[in-house]
C-alpha cells in the first residue's frame, strides 16, 4: 500500500465526506420508495474537516428565548485547565452561490453517485462530493480534542433544527401524537408509548421532550444529562413531574415524562386579569411549590432554572414542577455533570447564579421568592431587572397588600441578594411563610395588643401625641399603626435599616409617638454595631440631611453625630 498521500480536494474538509443512513439506520435503496423519501441519507463530513477560525464574539454565551418570554442562557462553566479545548457552536452555513459551484476543480471520489439517486449496492469506503463549508466557533468551555463524535455532532447540527413532527415515531416505540410546547430548552410532545399500547394499558400516553441541539452541542453533554436525568427519576413527590427515562434516537436527545393536561403557571397569571386567582387557590398553589422543592432540597437536588413556564396546574388545581431532567445534585466526586451546560433565566436567577456559581438550594429559594411575589402582587417583585442590577441599584419590592405580615417577613429574606441572608433551602422557607398570623390568635390576646400599641402612641408626650392623633383621618391612623408593627417585625427579623424607615413613617405622622421614637434608637444602635465608623457617619449624615424628617429625628442624628469620634 502506498504511504502518498491523495492532493486535498478544493472542499471545506480534508477527508471524504462520508455517506451516513438515515435515522432509521438504513442506507436508501436505489430508485424511489417511500422509504427513501422519507428518510433521506444524510452527507455528513469527514472527522477531519477544517474548522474556521473563531471570529470576535466567539466567547459570547448562547441567548435563548424561553417559552414564556423570558431568555434563557446556556452559559459553559469556566475551564479547569487552561489547555482544554473549547467546544463547537455551529453556525448554519450560506447557500453555495453558482458560480462559484461551477468554478469548483472536479472533485476526485472513490465512488460515482448519481444525482438522482443513491446506489442499491454496498457503499465503498468514501464518497467525496462539494457542500457547502460547515463553520465551526469554539465556545469557552469542553474538555473535549477533535473526536468522530465531534465530527458527527458538528455535521448534523443543522439537522437539529429541524426537530420531530406529529406522526414521526422514536426509536419505533414512541408515536408524536401532538406538540405541547417548544421553547429554549427544545419541544415538548405528547406520544404513545407502542409497548403500552401493546399491553393493554389504559393509559399509554407519555411526554417526550427533545433537547435543543444548543445543549447537546457540547462534547460531554450527553453523558452530563444522563446522570442528572438518573437522579431526577429517583424523585417521586405529587408536586414534582414524575421522569421515566432519557435516551437518544441517533442525533435526537430526549426525556420520557409523565403527561401533565392543565395549564402552565405563566398562562394562568397571565389570565389573572379576566379571571383572578382566589386566595385559596393561591395558597394552595404556593403551597405545593414550596412542598415539592422542599421535598427535592431533601433529596441534594437543586433545580436551577425555576420560573412559572416550568410550572403546571393540572386538571385537580394541582401545581407540578417540570424539567427536573437536567437537576443539579449539591455535591459530586467529579465536576462531570450537567453544570457544564449551565442554564438559567436571568429573571428569576440569583446574583450567584448570575456569577456562574454552582447552583445550591439557595438559589431555587430566590426563585420561588421572585415567583411567589408575582402571584401576590402581580409583578416581578424588582420589575424582570436582573438580581445583579437591582442590588446595585438598591431596590426594594413593596410590600403586597394580600399578604401577612409574617409571609412578607418570609418573603423578604428569599428575595435577598446573598445566599447567607436567604433561607438554606425551600423547607425552611415554607417553614416561615406558612407560620400562623398574629391574626389568627385569640380575639383576647389581639385585643392585649391593640391597647400596647394605643399605650405606646402617648408614651413620649402624651399631651402633644394626642393631639397629633386626634388630627388623622381613618386612613392615616392606620398607616401609623400599620408603620409600628412594621418598624416591630423588621426590628426582630433583623432589618435594622428597614426598621427605622417604618418608625419615621410613624414620626412623619406622629412625631412625638414614643413606641416609634424608641424603635429608631435600638434600630440605629443595631446598626452602629454592624458598621464601619465612616459608614455609620456617612448614614447619620445622611438621615441628618433627609428634609422630610421630623425635628426629633433631626435632633437624634445630630446628637449621634456629635457622640462620634473627631476625624
Amino acid at each position: 500500500m502506498s504511504n502518498e498521500k491523495p492532493d486535498k480536494a478544493e472542499t471545506s474538509a480534508d477527508q471524504p465526506t462520508r455517506l451516513m443512513p438515515g435515522r432509521d439506520g438504513r442506507v436508501a435503496e436505489a430508485g424511489p420508495s417511500p422509504d427513501s423519501a422519507d428518510q433521506p441519507t444524510r452527507l455528513m463530513p469527514g472527522r477531519d474537516a477544517h474548522a474556521a477560525e473563531a471570529g470576535p464574539g466567539s466567547e459570547q454565551a448562547t441567548r435563548i428565548i424561553d417559552r414564556a418570554d423570558t431568555p434563557t442562557v446556556i452559559t459553559p462553566r469556566e475551564s479547569a485547565t487552561d489547555d482544554e479545548s473549547g467546544a463547537t457552536r455551529v453556525l448554519s452555513p450560506s447557500s453555495v452561490p453558482a458560480s462559484a459551484a461551477a468554478d469548483t476543480p472536479p472533485v476526485q471520489t472513490d465512488l460515482s453517485v448519481p444525482s438522482a439517486r443513491a446506489p442499491a449496492a454496498p457503499l465503498a469506503t468514501s464518497v467525496s462530493i462539494p457542500v457547502a463549508p460547515i463553520i465551526q466557533v469554539p465556545a469557552p468551555r469542553t474538555g473535549a480534542s477533535a473526536s468522530p463524535s465531534a465530527a458527527r455532532t458538528a455535521g448534523s447540527a443543522a439537522d437539529r433544527d429541524e426537530l420531530p413532527k406529529t406522526g414521526d415515531f422514536i426509536k419505533g416505540r414512541f408515536e408524536l401524537i401532538e406538540e405541547l410546547g417548544r421553547g429554549g430548552m427544545g419541544a415538548v410532545f405528547r406520544a404513545r408509548d407502542l409497548r403500552k399500547t401493546e399491553a393493554l394499558d389504559p393509559d399509554p400516553f407519555v411526554a417526550i421532550k427533545f433537547i435543543s441541539g444548543n445543549l447537546i452541542g457540547f462534547e460531554r453533554a450527553f453523558v452530563a444529562l444522563q446522570r442528572e436525568a438518573k437522579n431526577a427519576q429517583a424523585l417521586n413527590h405529587p408536586n414534582i413531574v414524575k421522569v421515566f427515562d432519557f435516551d437518544r434516537d441517533g442525533d435526537l436527545v430526549y426525556l420520557t415524562m409523565e403527561v401533565v393536561e392543565g395549564v402552565a403557571l405563566h398562562a394562568r397569571l397571565r389570565a389573572s386579569n379576566a379571571k383572578p386567582l382566589t386566595p385559596a387557590e393561591r395558597d394552595h398553589l404556593v403551597h405545593g411549590m414550596l412542598a415539592g422543592m422542599s421535598y427535592a432540597h431533601s433529596r441534594d437536588l437543586a433545580h436551577a432554572d425555576l420560573k412559572p413556564s416550568n410550572m403546571m396546574i393540572d386538571g385537580e388545581g394541582t401545581l407540578k414542577i417540570l424539567d427536573f431532567g437536567i437537576a443539579r445534585r449539591r455535591e459530586y466526586d467529579t465536576v462531570f455533570d450537567a453544570d457544564d451546560l449551565f442554564a438559567l433565566t436571568i429573571d428569576y436567577a440569583s446574583p450567584e447564579m448570575l456569577n456562574r456559581q454552582r447552583p445550591t438550594p439557595a438559589d431555587d429559594v430566590y426563585a420561588l421568592g421572585c415567583i411567589i411575589y408575582a402571584m401576590y402582587a402581580g409583578a416581578h417583585p424588582f420589575n424582570h431587572v436582573r438580581a445583579d442590577l437591582a442590588r446595585s441599584e438598591k431596590m426594594r419590592p413593596e410590600r403586597p397588600k394580600s399578604l401577612s405580615r409574617v409571609q412578607w417577613q418570609a418573603l423578604r429574606k428569599a428575595l435577598a441578594f446573598t445566599r447567607e441572608q436567604r433561607f438554606a433551602d425551600a423547607a425552611e422557607f415554607q417553614r416561615a411563610f406558612e407560620a400562623p398570623d398574629w391574626r389568627k390568635i385569640g380575639s383576647i390576646a389581639a385585643s392585649v395588643l391593640a391597647l400596647i400599641l394605643l399605650v405606646s402612641w402617648f408614651a413620649a408626650d402624651p399631651v402633644q401625641s394626642w393631639i397629633n392623633v386626634s388630627r388623622l383621618d381613618a386612613d392615616q391612623k392606620s398607616v401609623l399603626d400599620r408603620s409600628l408593627k412594621d418598624g416591630a417585625e423588621y426590628a426582630a427579623g433583623g432589618y435594622a435599616e428597614d426598621a427605622v424607615y417604618a418608625y419615621v413613617d410613624a414620626l412623619r405622622l406622629d412625631g412625638s409617638n414614643g413606641a416609634a421614637r424608641s424603635g429608631v434608637k435600638r434600630a440605629v444602635g443595631i446598626l452602629k454595631s454592624r458598621l464601619q465608623p465612616a459608614q455609620y457617619r456617612s448614614y447619620l449624615l445622611a438621615q441628618q440631611q433627609e428634609e422630610s424628617s421630623p425635628a426629633w429625628l433631626k435632633a437624634f442624628f445630630a446628637d449621634e453625630l456629635s457622640r462620634l469620634p473627631a476625624q
